[in-house]
């Protein structure tokens, strides 16, 4: 069996990044491993290629100093749920685009645990989904997490 020293979670704060968070870290426990958070806060350019609009933005800036402490709290309520389970993690808060930032650090890791909203048809069309591409790219494997469907059925019983 593969033995992942390191392992990787990307948090955004969503209830099926907790659950990943949950499995990552159950994942460390079993493997004694090293589990490290990622917060990828998604960058929005604002003015490019407008002319006179190339000034600092107020607004821009208020939106940003409340996304910094968004993300703050995403990273701290992370660590609260690893301290509950009796580990501690390490992070890392990038800026960028998060499944190309993600995908840049997995080199370092041995195994990425994330979770997955499962959209299709025209949302994922029009905006795609991070978690396909990480799990398409990344330089370790992936193990992605979802709700499971109604039309799933429970395991048979023997």
């Amino acid at each position: 069996m593969q033995e992942y020293k390191k392992i990787l979670v990307p948090v955004d704060g969503s209830g099926l990044s907790k659950k990943a968070l949950q499995k990552g870290l159950s994942l460390g426990k079993t493997f004694g491993s090293e589990v490290t958070i990622i917060h990828v806060e998604e960058t929005v350019l604002s003015g490019v290629g407008m002319p006179g609009l190339e000034g600092a933005n107020p607004s821009l800036e208020i939106a940003q100093e409340l996304t910094d402490k968004e993300d703050i709290e995403i990273i701290k309520i992370s660590r609260d749920q690893a301290e509950k389970e009796g580990m501690k993690i390490g992070s890392v808060h990038l800026r960028g685009h998060p499944a190309n930032e993600i995908i840049n650090v997995s080199k370092d890791f041995d195994l990425i645990v994330m979770g997955t909203h499962g959209n299709g048809g025209l949302k994922h069309l029009l905006i795609g989904s991070v978690a396909e591409k990480v799990a398409r790219h990344a330089c370790c494997p992936v193990l992605l997490i979802r709700e499971r469907y109604e039309g799933c059925h429970e395991r048979p019983s023997s």
